[in-house]
């Protein structure tokens, strides 16, 4: 057998240890149960192994290094940007993880889910019932608790991911998307193979 040979088995066999095939990144009470619960049944069904913060922890288990865990043995990300992501900090600092681990085996699919790329970007903030609701405002109200250092990481991993090509979910039968996505993760998942 030849070396490279050897070394192609051996890269083949690591990426069959991978845990998860989908880690969803996602604010939980913006679209857990309306959309991603939805989208997690329909990958199970494909035989697709996800990772879903509430359904893979254990009781007693530590839940940042689980998911430390989980970003390094996933195959790709799904974030799922909704109107109220960048208000957790706690997304934001799982998306600076996803976007440390993502290369070209491992990809990122961005869902924007009633919000638009450049609002993600922080460029274009909209009105909502005459307050200004935006990711860049989220952002400066974190910059008096975590500094600027931190929300500029942040800032950069929302602009990075927001860049990415996606899929974007206005208003509608958001649960009538799900198998288009469904369809286009395991369409990324061959490429990543």
């Amino acid at each position: 057998m030849s070396e490279a040979k050897i070394i192609e088995d051996i890269v083949k066999k690591i990426s069959e240890l991978k845990m998860y095939d989908v880690l969803l990144s996602f604010r939980g009470k913006d679209v857990r149960e309306y959309f991603v619960k939805g989208l997690n049944e329909a990958l199970a069904q494909k035989g697709i192994k996800t990772f879903m913060d509430s359904e893979n922890l254990l009781m007693g288990q530590d839940f940042p290094s689980k998911l430390k865990e989980a970003i390094e043995q996933s195959r790709m990300y799904v974030v799922v940007f909704s109107e109220n992501y960048a208000e957790s900090w706690w997304c934001l600092k799982e998306l600076v993880q996803i976007q440390g681990e993502k290369n070209r085996t491992k990809q990122l699919l961005p869902i924007f889910y009633k919000v638009a790329p450049g609002e993600v970007r922080g460029q274009n903030p909209r009105e909502v019932t005459g307050k200004k609701q935006s990711y860049e405002k989220a952002l400066t109200d974190h910059e008096s608790e975590f500094g600027k250092r931190k929300v500029k990481k942040w800032k950069e991993a929302l602009s990075k991911a927001a860049n990415v090509n996606g899929i974007h979910l206005h208003d509608g039968n958001m649960h009538g998307c799900i198998p288009r996505i469904v369809k286009e993760i395991e369409k990324m998942m061959q490429r990543i193979e």
